[in-house]
C-alpha cells in the first residue's frame, strides 16, 4: 500500500501513534466545521493515472449504460414553476458503471479493501468500526458522466 498511498504523511498504518491521533483530530475538526475533510496528497504521483488506465478499457467495453432525459429536479413538473420554465427543460444523461467484480486486483479496490483506512475513517465519524460491504458488485462503484 506503501506504493498506492502517502502514508509518511498519512500515517494510517500506525493506528494509535501520535502521528496518527492528530491526523484524526484534524481530519475531526475539519469535518465539524465544513463538513468534510481533504487528504491533499493521499495518492502517491501517478497513482489517480494508473486507477484510469485500469478502468478504462472495462469502462469502453463492458459498463452498464443508463440513458434519461430529465430536468434539473428529476421530476415531470413543479407546481411553482410554469411548464415553460427554463429549469424544467429535458436534458440527456447519459452513466456507465463499472461494478467491483469486474476490477479484481484495480487499485480501487485495493484502496476500499484497506483496513488501516477503514479503521481511520471510522474514527474519523466517531463510530467502533466500518465495514467492507460484501455484494461483489455494489461494494465498489466507478462512474462515468458522458
Amino acid at each position: 500500500m506503501k506504493d498506492i498511498l502517502d502514508l509518511d504523511l498519512y500515517p494510517l498504518d500506525r493506528e494509535g501513534s501520535a502521528e496518527w491521533q492528530r491526523l484524526v483530530e484534524q481530519s475531526v475538526a475539519a469535518l465539524e466545521a465544513d463538513g468534510m475533510f481533504n487528504l491533499e496528497g493521499f495518492l502517491r504521483p501517478g497513482v489517480a493515472e494508473q486507477a484510469v488506465r485500469e478502468i478504462q478499457p472495462v469502462m469502453a467495453a463492458r459498463s452498464h449504460v443508463h440513458k434519461r432525459m430529465h430536468n434539473i429536479y428529476f421530476k415531470p413538473d413543479i407546481p411553482e414553476l410554469a411548464p415553460d420554465h427554463p429549469a424544467l427543460r429535458k436534458v440527456e444523461t447519459i452513466s456507465h458503471t463499472v461494478c467491483a467484480d469486474q476490477i479484481p486486483g484495480s487499485v480501487v479496490l485495493a484502496i476500499y479493501e484497506y483496513e488501516p483506512l477503514l479503521r481511520f475513517l471510522a474514527a474519523t465519524m466517531g463510530k467502533t468500526r466500518l465495514h467492507v460491504m460484501q455484494d461483489p458488485l455494489a461494494r465498489t462503484n466507478v462512474m462515468a458522466y458522458l
